[in-house]
């Protein structure tokens, strides 16, 4: 009886109600949403509700309305971009992201940067990622991201016969261990269109090296590689040695900050070799010394068309760093000879 009086008063109110996944949106009659219901952490929506569009977080909805033309869903279908960097988003807002995804599917690329997005996001991205098939990057810097399990699941949405492919992944800034990179190597897998990778400001480590060493293996039209202040050492600059000799087209390699020393300067003598597209490097504050910086000139003799090379902070006379610097470039140019000793 109380189950069929609930009902009745929901038919004469003539409530319209949307539960999707964990979520759920009342909207009246008129179309104005009523009340909305946060959430549980870890929810997926995957569908809003016509009518329902103005009860999205309020965060959520002045991000959408400042970089799209939210809440006019007909529009939405030609936004290319999604740019909502610092929106103050979290994880309940972002548990409506595989939603708006759906209502883009000529979206291109994905900024949301500086956001909390939360622990659950790569199952957004799973749920999200099916609906854009024209999607080439994803911008996720400073995301308090500490795992990447469950991205190669997200990816796989991309790398099909119909999806243009990613080419652009930017992780920089976040909280990547080693134990969150174990899914990297798959993840890469599935981006064999990849152009740019972003982990700069993560502490990796040289076993995080190693794991990206390894998923360096599938992206062979790497052009940029930014892992400055990864804490990668020596060891690490010889693992990632092995995954340069993959990346051939590689054209701008960040490496500052990491403690590589003249150890793991000599280790990336044969990386170098295989890289004869390199334009810009940066190697500074690696503690490199005189013997680094001459395992660097010898290195850089087949990159021809080396242009920028920044290699300060390395234990030598700033006046000798500069004329080392544009030595080495010469070197690399074919203007000069390499030391022999």
């Amino acid at each position: 009886l109380a189950f069929a009086r609930l009902g009745c008063v929901l038919r004469i109110l003539g409530v319209g109600m949307a539960l999707v996944a964990a979520g759920t949106v009342a909207v009246s009659p008129t179309g104005a949403a009523a009340a909305l219901v946060p959430p549980r952490p870890g929810a997926v929506i995957t569908e809003i509700s016509p009518g329902t569009e103005a009860s999205l977080p309020p965060r959520l909805r002045k991000a959408l309305q400042q970089s799209t033309p939210w809440p006019d869903v007909g529009a939405m279908r030609s936004v290319v971009a999604l740019q909502m960097p610092r929106a103050e988003l979290t994880g309940r807002e972002c548990a409506y992201l595989p939603a708006i995804l759906r209502q883009t599917p000529n979206l291109q690329s994905i900024d949301l940067s500086v956001n909390s997005i939360g622990p659950y996001w790569t199952a957004l991205f799973d749920a999200g990622l099916q609906h854009t098939e024209a999607l080439t990057s994803i911008e996720l810097w400073g995301c308090g991201i500490t795992d990447l399990s469950g991205l190669h699941l997200a990816l796989a949405h991309t790398n099909t016969l119909k999806t243009k492919g990613i080419t652009s992944l930017g992780f920089g800034s976040n909280q990547l261990f080693p134990h969150g990179l174990r899914a990297l190597p798959a993840a890469l897998k599935e981006t064999p269109k990849l152009t740019s990778l972003d982990l700069s400001r993560n502490p990796i480590g040289e076993v995080g090296a190693h794991l990206l060493s390894l998923g360096l293996a599938k992206t062979w039209d790497l052009t940029r590689l930014l892992l400055g202040e990864c804490k990668i050492g020596p060891r690490g600059a010889m693992f990632l040695a092995e995954g340069l000799q993959h990346t051939k087209d590689l054209k701008e390699l960040a490496l500052e900050c990491n403690e590589i020393c003249a150890e793991g300067a000599w280790e990336l003598v044969q990386a170098f070799q295989n890289t004869p597209e390199l334009e810009t490097l940066d190697l500074t504050w690696n503690n490199l010394g005189q013997d680094g910086v001459r395992a660097l000139a010898f290195a850089l003799q087949q990159c021809r068309k080396l242009d920028k090379l920044a290699i300060s902070g390395n234990a030598l006379d700033p006046t000798v760093e500069r004329e080392l610097s544009r030595g080495i470039r010469q070197t690399a140019l074919g203007l000069l000879l390499p030391p022999r000793d």
